[in-house]
């Protein structure tokens, strides 16, 4: 019996994507989904957002404004106000991603340009990485409480970890169990996730503009009224919902509600976090890096080489890095929008998305107008980030308060500089075109030429002679 032993590589193997030129690396987990992978429905996608916010992270954003001085009314307003003002660009930008099936990194390219959009792709990567982490640290408190209620005495297990370590050996030791459980969800492709969802599941995704305010409020009632009443029953505030898990004394109840907020932890963790980090690093390095092994890197460097447990050391901590990660969140989102929907009109060549030497080339690779609406909307508040007042004794005065809405900040000012000058001085390498290329009519156009011609591809050259994509079977977009 002969055994075939697999060859090794740090390549992964060459893929044919059906829209990137030859010559050109790239990963088919970046195409756009077709028609077979289309399996989100509506329901779906709203129980994704839901998902995202009924975590434990989540709740913590909301119950540590208690921990952090302010009264319920005060962290409630915060919450709701937040959550309107996140709403719009968020199914601003998901409806580009949603109509044009492609994924974020190959859709912010068309306002960066196509080797620019490393900066964002780069920077949503980092962040995921360090959200798989906190999120997988939250699980950990949750399948300590399970082990506990199936094993009591595990409540009492000898600590040899030092103070300066920032968690305990029972810490750990859950760590490890609840990485183990998610470790075979980070394999699952993104097309068979339904089921995560499912106990959420709603009918329509136009109902996710009331919908995901009113969760979020829910959630914050919830987390607000339970945290000022920690500070009555236990002495003090308990911003964490494992915390409050731990105080009660039926083994059963502590049990089931510590797994539902595992499994919420999971679910989280996985459909924004990984798939998302995995996705950037595919597009980042797609001659070493494919979806599944981007998630075993996600789960590697953010799970551990993050250090998650000092993150979450306490409350001043978590805010700040949520404060920190919003200075760059902000700008992308809103230049990606204003661009799609003011400049753009809603009109995309999405087979050009995949050429570097296409329409979104721009200059070099780069849209110069979205590197001044990043350099406006991103430098003010690096001044807090880097904490220039203590190191270099430098003074701006009322301005360090840009900070405090550093997000909102961010959205609105590269939004506007961005739009500006896009109008100011128009685009004219192409990038602005009077109806929508979607993949579907490309590829469809394709093979029936294909077919007639008996050729496996065609080359489309515009009156200049450069290569773009074709516009047939499209109506305008309005």
């Amino acid at each position: 019996m002969n055994l075939t032993v697999p060859k090794l590589s740090w390549t992964v193997p060459r893929q044919r994507s059906t829209l990137a030129p030859e010559g050109v690396a790239t990963n088919v987990d970046t195409d756009p989904t077709t028609p077979e992978q289309r399996t989100w429905g509506h329901g779906t996608m709203i129980t994704f957002w839901c998902s995202d916010i009924l975590s434990i992270s989540g709740w913590q954003k909301c119950s540590a404004m208690i921990s952090l001085g302010l009264d319920w009314r005060n962290a409630i307003g915060a919450v709701l106000m937040g959550c309107l003002c996140l709403i719009i660009p968020m199914l601003a930008n998901g409806k580009i991603g949603s109509v044009n099936r492609i994924p974020f990194p190959v859709a912010i390219r068309s306002s960066h340009g196509y080797w620019l959009s490393v900066f964002p792709i780069a920077s949503r990567a980092i962040i995921a990485l360090f959200w798989f982490g906190i999120q997988t640290w939250n699980g950990q408190g949750c399948m300590t409480l399970m082990i506990t209620a199936i094993w009591p005495s595990f409540a009492h297990y000898p600590n040899s970890m030092s103070a300066s370590a920032g968690f305990t050996s029972k810490q750990m030791i859950a760590y490890f169990v609840f990485s183990a459980f998610q470790a075979p969800l980070l394999f699952v492709h993104p097309t068979k996730l339904q089921p995560l969802f499912i106990f959420k599941s709603t009918r329509s995704i136009y109902l996710q503009a009331p919908l995901i305010p009113f969760i979020y409020l829910l959630l914050a009632l919830c987390s607000v009224i339970t945290a000022s009443c920690t500070k009555v029953i236990a002495g003090k505030v308990l911003w964490s919902p494992v915390d409050v898990i731990a105080l009660w004394d039926s083994r059963a109840a502590v049990f089931f509600a510590a797994l539902v907020w595992a499994v919420a932890q999971m679910s989280t963790n996985i459909s924004t976090n990984s798939i998302s980090a995995a996705n950037d690093l595919s597009t980042l390095f797609p001659r070493f890096v494919n979806i599944r092994r981007g998630q075993i890197i996600v789960s590697v460097v953010g799970g551990w080489c993050m250090v998650p447990w000092k993150i979450l050391a306490s409350a001043t901590t978590f805010y700040n890095f949520i404060s920190g990660y919003a200075i760059v969140l902000g700008p992308f989102a809103g230049l990606m929008a204003s661009d799609y929907y003011f400049i753009k009109h809603q009109r995309l060549d999405v087979p050009a998305l995949y050429d570097p030497h296409g329409r979104y080339r721009f200059y070099g690779g780069c849209n110069w107008r979205a590197i001044v609406a990043l350099v406006v909307g991103i430098s003010p508040n690096m001044y807090t980030v880097f904490l220039i007042k203590d190191v270099a004794k430098v003074h701006i005065g009322g301005a360090s308060w840009i900070y405090a809405v550093s997000w909102l900040y961010g959205i609105v000012s590269a939004s506007i500089v961005y739009t500006a000058l896009s109008l100011l001085f128009p685009d004219k390498t192409g990038s602005l075109i009077d109806v929508a290329v979607h993949a579907d009519d490309f590829l469809a156009e394709k093979e029936s030429r294909a077919n007639n011609s008996g050729t496996a591809s065609v080359d489309y050259e515009s009156e200049k002679g450069e290569k773009q994509s074709p516009v047939v079977g499209v109506l305008p977009v309005v």
